[in-house]
């Protein structure tokens, strides 16, 4: 068995069926997304495609959450900021 022997029937093959998982899993998960539109994620699935492992990463990049983004609420706190009262001394 010759080096392009191995490379022809054990690596290719095993490159080709990484790559169909990865992008497979990725597009599954790309069409349930809320964070792009439709005409985005059309364009997204497209390149991920052409541009398998490295697009996924770019989009992986760029749509991680912000450390502490995470923790923000939205809510109105029961004590105001500064209370006139409390301090005027009386």
């Amino acid at each position: 068995m010759t080096l392009i022997d191995i490379l022809k029937y054990i690596i290719l093959p095993i490159l080709l069926i990484t790559y169909l998982i990865y992008t497979v899993n990725y597009a599954k998960e790309l069409e349930k997304s809320v964070l792009f539109s439709k005409r985005l994620r059309k364009v997204h699935m497209i390149m991920i495609w052409l541009i398998p492992f490295l697009w996924i990463l770019i989009i992986k990049l760029f749509t991680r959450s912000t450390p502490g983004s995470y923790e923000i609420e939205n809510k109105k706190e029961n004590e105001p900021f500064f209370d006139v009262y409390q301090n005027n001394g009386g």
